[in-house]
């Protein structure tokens, strides 16, 4: 029970009704209170008519008796009823005698009027509640008039302001009756309403409860609508999309690094068997010492580019880029390079050379061509070539490698920067890489928003052409 008033259909549902309870009943209470208003401005207007109708009459017949022109009255045909009327003497004493009164008074008398705030055909109104002469609020209008220069009477007339039938009465009635059945209606629709809305956000629950991090295949249904719920279940999907990607690149790697590390481990703990045995002579301890080192070397290198990757990834790691001249850096990796293909009998040349500066930092883009011109050094066969280029081409720095190694084959090219990708298995190990360069390469160039192109082919060459935004 607790969880269904928890639930957001039922404060949804809650506040719905509350709020339109609320709304209608101001709007009932505004209605009745201009209702009133508007009905007592009514009564207002035909008591003003009545009183200036009888104040002519008098004024055209000053010598009738008040009392004929008053019984008269009632001959005439009125918009009120009852409608109280007498006029008081006000210019002799004593001031407020009754000179004449409508028979519905008989023997009651309506209150006077202050005389100081009255004027010449200005009537004032008051409102009075002496339930001695009706049970209602009465509305009264003083209007004064007169006669001659020395007579001076006051016209009051006056008539309820509510009756036992009045059409208020009626309208509340009605608005007793309205309001709950409006009320009952918009909380039945609204309830309504709001759980055909939140429907697809109960699916949304329940598919959610079948995605696992063993099964993210799984997908919400879309819903046919171009709203926030329609927006909400696109989004959903396309944060499994990125987590299920994610959760594949994650085994892939786990896979490669255990079986990357699988290899050079064995080949130590074998050496190590094997030189554990029996005593050997002391060459045999140092070639095998050497070829320890040497895996370890290999570990080391697989180790630093996996954390390498995986912190530029997770942005562990804040770069500060400075301004810094390519041309330089290009150099003083160029000539480091130059061992490794003297060693390799492969000729190195620097083809074209320009001064162009980027913003970016320096280490990186020097891993960044060392990482190219030593892979294209390891591919190529011994008497081969490699070219460097560094020029200017538009807004970007183009560094590009030419060699004329082994090449790679065209089904292979979109492959060859996903981690640990070997295009050759043997000829990857004899090379002793570890399958990570080009994934570093291509982060490098992605931290300084450039872009990598590639062309090979098969026995002929490869041509890697990175391309970087110049610092105007």
């Amino acid at each position: 029970m607790k969880a269904v008033f928890k639930s957001i259909k039922f404060r949804l549902t809650l506040w719905y009704v509350g709020t339109l309870a609320l709304i209608v009943i101001s709007f009932s209470a505004a209605l009745y209170v201009k209702l009133e208003k508007s009905h007592e401005k009514n009564i207002e207007s035909s008591l003003e008519a009545i009183a200036q109708g009888l104040k002519n009459d008098i004024s055209e017949a000053p010598h009738k008796m008040l009392q004929d022109i008053l019984d008269k009255e009632k001959e005439r045909e009125v918009p009120l009823n009852p409608v109280y009327i007498q006029v008081l003497k006000i210019g002799s004493k004593p001031a407020g005698e009754v000179a004449a009164k409508s028979n519905l008074l008989k023997g009651k008398t309506l209150p006077l009027f202050k005389t100081k705030r009255l004027a010449e055909n200005v009537p004032l109104f008051k409102t009075i509640s002496d339930k001695s002469i009706y049970p209602f609020p009465l509305k009264v209008i003083g209007l004064p008039v007169s006669i001659g220069t020395n007579k001076q009477y006051l016209i009051e007339a006056a008539s309820p302001l509510r009756k036992e039938d009045d059409a208020l009465d009626d309208l509340v009635e009605a608005l007793f009756v309205l309001d709950p059945v409006l009320l009952i209606v918009a909380l039945l629709g609204g309830y309504f309403l709001i759980q055909k809305t939140l429907t697809p956000v109960r699916n949304i629950v329940l598919s959610a409860k079948k995605i696992t991090a063993e099964d993210l295949s799984h997908r919400i249904e879309a819903v046919d609508t171009k709203d926030e719920i329609g927006e909400l279940v696109e989004t959903f999907n396309d944060m499994i999309s990125r987590l299920e990607k994610s959760f594949i690149q994650i085994k892939q790697f786990s896979s490669d690094v255990a079986h990357e590390l699988k290899t050079p481990i064995t080949a130590i703990r074998g050496m190590s068997e094997v030189i554990l045995r029996k005593e050997r002579p002391k060459k045999e301890y140092i070639d095998a010492f050497k070829n320890i080192v040497e895996e370890t070397i290999n570990m080391q290198v697989i180790i630093d580019n996996l954390l390498f990757l995986s912190r530029t990834e997770a942005q562990d790691v804040r770069y500060s880029f400075k301004t810094i001249a390519l041309d330089e850096v290009l150099l003083e990796v160029f000539e480091s390079m130059e061992i490794l293909a003297k060693e390799k009998k492969v000729r190195l040349i620097l083809s074209r050379l320009q001064q162009v500066s980027i913003k970016g930092d320096r280490n990186l883009i020097k891993r960044l061509f060392s990482n190219l011109i030593d892979n294209a050094v390891k591919y190529t066969h011994k008497g081969g070539k490699v070219e460097v280029f560094l020029e200017r081409n538009d807004n970007f720095a183009r560094f590009s490698v030419k060699d004329t190694g082994i090449g790679i084959s065209k089904d292979e090219l979109p492959y060859i920067f996903n981690r640990f990708y070997k295009a050759d298995e043997t000829r990857h190990r004899d090379g002793g890489g570890s399958g990570l360069g080009l994934s570093i390469v291509q982060r490098i160039a992605q931290l300084h928003k450039g872009r990598i192109d590639v062309e090979s082919i098969p026995d002929k060459g490869s041509t890697f052409a990175v391309f970087l935004p110049i610092q105007d």
